[in-house]
């Protein structure tokens, strides 16, 4: 019988599509709180390259990263107006930086080939063209990761 990862891994549903330079991405629907305009982010000297630095969304300070270090493309430069996918999980919230957020997208990528080896689930074509779903938790899990043993 299949587990609800296997059947989540197989046909996610809802995804969150967004673009990074000139790749588009994907996250499970369920994993954003919200999106909002970056506005300031903070750098913090000596960071890892994928902490960009810490938001301030709405009196809450938050981490903002950028996930091109995990799964390859152009870096973000951080600007205004920037959207920003505000993640949640359950040790709290994290931003991530996109030039553009796309929309929400229902797909299923049963014929989408999988790498788990890395930090993209499945990557497929939705029909506008190619898309990486990205395993954002392990993303998040190492990065806490590098972070804790700095």
């Amino acid at each position: 019988m299949e587990t609800a990862t296997e059947r989540e891994k197989r046909s996610p549903g809802s995804l969150c599509l967004f673009r990074l330079g000139a790749r588009r991405f994907a996250l499970h629907l369920d994993a954003i709180g919200e999106v909002v305009e970056s506005g300031d982010i903070t750098p913090l000297p000596g960071a890892p390259d994928f902490l960009m630095g810490l938001a301030n969304i709405r009196g809450e300070i938050i981490p903002v990263i950028d996930i091109t270090p995990f799964v390859g493309g152009e870096r973000v430069v951080p600007a205004f107006e920037n959207p920003l996918l505000i993640l949640r999980d359950e040790e709290g919230r994290v931003g991530v930086v996109a030039h553009r957020v796309i929309g929400v997208r229902e797909m299923v990528t049963d014929a989408w080939p999988s790498d788990e080896a890395h930090y993209v689930l499945h990557e497929g074509d939705d029909g506008d063209g190619p898309v990486a779903w990205i395993d954002i938790a392990r993303i998040l899990r190492d990065g806490r990761r590098e972070l804790a043993s700095l």
